[in-house]
């Protein structure tokens, strides 16, 4: 509508940018619905659902977070089946195109480079535009572009919303075969979903930036962002951090982001991977500012030894809320 090229050109009197929920919000509107759920089965309704008022919507008072993503995506009348398909086809004139790039840019964590996608003939080739249809995929926030800390170029794009992450992850894949009646109570048993899973939990951190940078109590934070380096050499070794918090103190704050039903347990060879990740990001960077190491955890941090010694503070899914 803003940037039609017909009679509603300059029609518009305001723009109001209209997000989605975040966690608080969610457990707000849940309750005032006489939802009654914690923090942890918020957050998986979160992960699936994203913060949209519609979608929460079908959440069902007395069922379990599992419970209600199996009404609302698997069961034989499930209202959001097809949403997505829906929901691009409403969008955008070439849903399909647009489907593929989400799904192709959902195929890495650690998000994909314009030149990668650039160098896919499928998106090259199917009639231009790349610039055009990354920035509506911007604008309408199913995906985030950013430039990785201590680089001057190099666009990078990640899926950063919950409701494709979850539907290219587990909806689309079932629609390939008949789902049983307990179709999700048995997906969430299997590797696949720990990968998703920290997938999703890291987009939610990100967008509850301000929530962490408050629980940490970092008031010269001025930059956000994420680093990884990719072994180009045999005696190399690659490394990523998920969150990394530049200060105005002489000081990087390096966020571990973790995912898990209980509280984290920080053993030897995690240790060790910790401490290499921390020595690759000094290296490469050449930074001698002051680094401190923190944890988000849904769950918290079971303390021992390796967590005394390498972790300066937790954030866990109470800060997020």
């Amino acid at each position: 509508i803003i940037y039609n090229k017909g009679g509603l050109h300059n029609r518009t009197t305001r723009e109001i940018k209209l997000d989605p929920f975040d966690l608080e919000e969610t457990h707000l509107y849940l309750t005032s619905k006489g939802i009654k759920l914690n923090k942890h089965h918020i957050l998986e309704l979160y992960m699936a659902l994203g913060g949209i008022p519609y979608y929460l919507n079908f959440v069902e008072p007395g069922l379990t977070a599992a419970e209600n993503i199996q009404a609302i995506f698997f069961a034989k009348n499930a209202p959001l089946k097809d949403e997505f398909i829906k929901l691009f086809s409403s969008l955008f004139k070439e849903a399909k195109t647009y489907i593929e790039m989400v799904k192709f840019i959902a195929s890495k964590k650690e998000g994909i480079s314009r030149t990668e996608i650039e160098l896919s003939p499928k998106f090259t080739s199917s009639g231009g535009r790349l610039s055009e249809r990354l920035s509506n995929l911007v604008q309408t926030s199913f995906i985030e572009n950013y430039i990785p800390w201590d680089k001057q170029k190099g666009e990078f794009f990640k899926v950063t919303d919950e409701f494709s992450l979850f539907y290219i992850y587990w909806v689309l894949p079932s629609q390939l075969k008949k789902a049983t009646e307990h179709h999700w109570l048995k997906q969430i048993t299997k590797p696949l979903y720990q990968v998703w899973a920290g997938y999703a939990f890291e987009a939610i951190c990100h967008k509850h930036i301000n929530k962490i940078i408050n629980a940490l109590n970092i008031n010269t934070a001025e930059n956000v962002s994420s680093w990884r380096f990719i072994a180009k050499k045999e005696n190399q070794h690659g490394a990523q951090i998920d969150l990394l918090i530049e200060r105005t103190d002489d000081a990087i704050t390096l966020g571990e982001i973790k995912y898990s039903d209980k509280a984290f347990i920080i053993d030897k060879a995690y240790a060790e991977n910790l401490k290499q990740k921390v020595k690759i990001f000094r290296e490469n960077t050449r930074t001698d500012k002051q680094l401190f190491l923190v944890m988000i955890s849904a769950n918290g941090l079971k303390e021992n030894n390796y967590s005394k010694e390498l972790i300066s503070n937790v954030v866990t899914l109470d800060d997020l809320f």
